[in-house]
């Protein structure tokens, strides 16, 4: 079943969800994902023997995601700011493992154990990301706080402990080129369902499998 996903996913793709999007779009894409890689690095201090959360990751889940969609939803339902919107919390769904809690303030009671650190960031690293985004969006470039708002409400809706209901179909914001509506709850839908789907096992590498060769390497 493994190699079956595995083959389907490697298919080649006459129509991306990328194609379509103008420059602009594209460049914004490349600063989000730069500072996305830069915390994504991070999740090696808490999570050193973990399946992996970078930004490769993130490119799969991509990739997946042009799968997923028919052509006629890339070229007609989706419009070229949504699928801007969706590939930007596909590049910072998971920064939330890269960020210390304690940076946030809005956290209590965050366990000082590393064990149970490393379990309160994973439980709670959507709302982390969505934080960290709505916070510090001027760092990936982002153009306003409207933007990062709804960019920050699709992080939060990749966990499956998140409501998708709780999103509302539609979500408006003003743009130059005038006023639309975001189907909000579909993108939440589509980078949630992607996301549980890079389930390769290649997101750990087979010597981490090797668990009475590793060494106890705590982070300090």
């Amino acid at each position: 079943m493994e190699k079956i996903l595995t083959n389907i996913f490697r298919l080649p793709l006459h129509y991306t969800i990328q194609t379509c999007l103008p420059t602009s779009y594209k460049n914004k894409l490349k600063n989000i994902k730069r500072h996305a890689s830069f915390i994504l690095r991070n999740s090696i201090k808490f999570f050193e023997y973990y399946v992996d959360h970078d930004i490769e990751h993130a490119e799969r889940v991509i990739h997946i995601i042009n799968q997923l969609l028919t052509e006629e939803i890339k070229r007609k339902r989706l419009k070229p700011y949504e699928i801007y919107l969706l590939l930007a919390a596909t590049y910072c769904h998971d920064i939330g493992m890269g960020i210390n809690p304690e940076e946030l303030v809005v956290f209590h009671n965050i366990p000082k154990k590393l064990e149970d650190l490393r379990a309160f960031i994973r439980k709670n690293h959507p709302i982390s990301g969505a934080l960290y985004i709505r916070k510090n969006f001027k760092r990936f470039n982002i153009e306003s706080y409207p933007e990062a708002e709804i960019i920050s409400k699709i992080v939060e809706a990749h966990s499956r402990s998140f409501g998708i209901n709780k999103l509302p179909e539609r979500w408006p914001i003003t743009l130059k080129s005038g006023n639309i509506q975001i189907q909000l709850r579909f993108l939440g839908a589509i980078l949630r369902l992607a996301d549980s789907m890079d389930i390769a096992y290649g997101r750990v590498p087979i010597e981490h499998f090797r668990w009475k060769d590793i060494a106890r390497k705590e982070p300090k």
